[in-house]
């Protein structure tokens, strides 16, 4: 009987399980882009509890895109304080057409359990137009031409036909 009691004691007792989340993903500046200009893409890496180590590597089209800033192999260590990191990309498109961004090999490890969270890549498009092609398809739809209008001195009047000014 006292093992029925004991039992029953230890199931009434609360049971704390521990599992964190985190997720690491990418968003643009803007998803449409016009060749020659710059844009950044922003990769958070983030948890629900303190983040203890991560690492991810990210992959773009270089026919398209020209990195300027960033690091493209990123392995870090938490302090036991932070949830969240972010870090930014600044490109350049250099083609047009659409370019793919991608967050692979990703990895998270929870500070306070040292175990890896589950986490997936992530991958964004960035559509590049020629903005020269557009402006100059504009500008060759446009016309222009001048006329003179005849302009008549006279009296300005108002609806009573009261002289208010005379030119």
């Amino acid at each position: 009987m006292k093992k029925y009691i004991i039992m029953f004691i230890m199931l009434l007792l609360p049971l704390n399980i521990y599992a964190a989340t985190g997720s690491i993903k990418a968003s643009s500046s803007s998803s449409n882009v016009t060749i020659n200009n710059t844009f950044t893409v922003t990769v958070k890496v983030s948890s629900s509890g303190k983040l203890g180590s991560w690492q991810f590597g990210v992959s773009y089209d270089k026919s398209k895109l020209s990195l300027i800033s960033g690091e493209p192999s990123v392995v870090q260590y938490g302090d036991g304080v932070i949830s969240s990191k972010t870090y930014t990309y600044k490109f350049k498109a250099i083609a047009v057409g659409t370019a793919t961004f991608n967050v692979e090999n990703t990895k998270l490890v929870d500070w306070d359990s040292e175990s890896v969270v589950a986490t997936s890549g992530s991958t964004i498009k960035i559509n590049i137009k020629d903005g020269d092609k557009y402006a100059k398809r504009v500008l060759s739809q446009q016309s222009y031409t001048s006329s003179e209008i005849p302009y008549k001195r006279g009296d300005i009047v108002d609806r009573n036909n009261v002289i208010m000014a005379t030119s």
